[in-house]
Order: structure tokens, then sequence, then C-alpha cells
């Protein structure tokens, strides 16, 4: 799960990945 967050960090920016934490720490 954490290899694939990482890619997406690479791939697509860290926009993406402070999205997803801010999700998980938080979901609506």
């Amino acid at each position: 799960m954490f290899q694939f967050f990482y890619h997406l960090m690479h791939r697509r920016g860290y926009g993406v990945l402070t999205g997803g934490v801010l999700h998980w720490v938080m979901p609506p």
C-alpha cells in the first residue's frame, strides 16, 4: 500500500499525495 502511494507521489506529484493523506487522516 505504501509503495503504491510512493509511486503515485513520484508519478503525479506531491499534490495528489497530500490530498490522499488528508483524505486518509480525516475522511468525509
